[in-house]
């Protein structure tokens, strides 16, 4: 493959998108308008799942630190040299494992906010299935 610039591949891209939409248009303006419709719902959808991905994460962020807060009462109740009780245990093994999930969801969440052609395929659904059909995805 050859060495194109930033500017070379848009270009070529813009080309490839309005080569796409005019042959669709001339075959059938219903399938074109259908195919931006299709596209713009397929954006719309990336978006949502950034929503939800934030949404997950502060309600795990929020769990483990209620586990947490569980945690440290539970040890301040123990007497001094005994055991762990399986209460400190459990909200201490699960203020842990919410806490990670709380960042795996947080670290999906940014990779999905920065989809550019995503977010601009709400308005312009066309930039967004010319993306799609040449970068694949």
């Amino acid at each position: 493959m050859e060495n194109l610039t930033s500017e070379e591949l848009i270009e070529r891209a813009n080309e490839f998108a309005v080569s796409v939409i005019d042959a669709v248009e001339k075959y059938s303006p219903e399938a074109a308008q259908l195919a931006l419709e299709v596209g713009r719902i397929e954006a719309i959808q990336e978006v949502v799942l950034c929503v939800v991905l934030i949404l997950g994460s502060t309600l795990a962020f929020f769990m483990s630190k209620g586990l947490m807060k569980i945690a440290v009462k539970k040890e301040a109740e123990r007497e001094e040299r005994s055991l762990a009780s399986d209460a400190e245990i459990g909200a201490t093994v699960g203020s842990i494992i919410s806490g990670a999930i709380s960042l795996i969801l947080f670290v999906c969440f940014i990779f999905n906010l920065i989809n550019v052609p995503a977010w601009v395929g709400m308005w312009h659904p066309e930039v967004y299935l010319a993306h799609r059909l040449v970068f694949g995805g």
